[in-house]
């Protein structure tokens, strides 16, 4: 059973969660710093965490997840890349991440298992998912727990998200007339 059940109820995490389809993201080439911008806007400061499921990938010549983080933190200071099993260490409920945490296209299972858990345990407080593809697993479970697509939401300003900070739509809710 979901760590996020209580009770008859189904309740939302206490995290703000939000994610992006990498070609969202990219658009053929045409969006990245537009988009980029976009993630920036929804994070808040920097420094970022960034989390990257295959080390190995992310170092390469031509890295997918690094061109997206040279993106989004453009200065090596606002970020710090860790290795997505180094957040096993919040699983013990005692430690939380208050920086924004950021998560390079997890595909595998034990991937969408360990984020369900440390969000779950309110083990950290503002997380967005750099999406492969439109059907992967963390897509389905993003959209599950009312996570915000930032590519599909409506653009507002800063002010209007900080001051509608920790609340999450009802997925395909619409807001009635007055």
């Amino acid at each position: 059973m979901s760590g996020t059940v209580r009770g008859l109820w189904q309740t939302r995490p206490m995290a703000e969660l939000a994610y992006m389809v990498r070609e969202d993201w990219g658009q053929r080439g045409t969006a990245m710093r537009q988009q980029s911008a976009v993630f920036r806007d929804w994070l808040g400061h920097p420094p970022y965490v960034f989390a990257t499921a295959d080390r190995k990938k992310y170092e390469s010549d031509n890295s997918a997840d690094r061109e997206f983080v040279t993106y989004v933190a453009q200065a090596a200071t606002d970020r710090n890349v860790i290795d997505l099993s180094n957040l096993n260490g919040l699983l013990r409920g005692d430690k939380t991440l208050t920086r924004p945490l950021i998560v390079l296209h997890p595909y595998e299972e034990q991937d969408c298992d360990l984020l369900r858990e440390i969000v779950a345990l309110e083990s950290v407080a503002r997380l967005f998912v750099i999406v492969w593809s439109p059907r992967d697993l963390v897509r389905t479970w993003l959209d599950g727990v009312g996570a915000m697509n930032l590519h599909t939401r409506p653009r507002r300003s800063r002010s209007s998200h900080q001051r509608d900070a920790g609340r999450h739509p009802a997925p395909n809710q619409a807001a009635l007339p007055a």
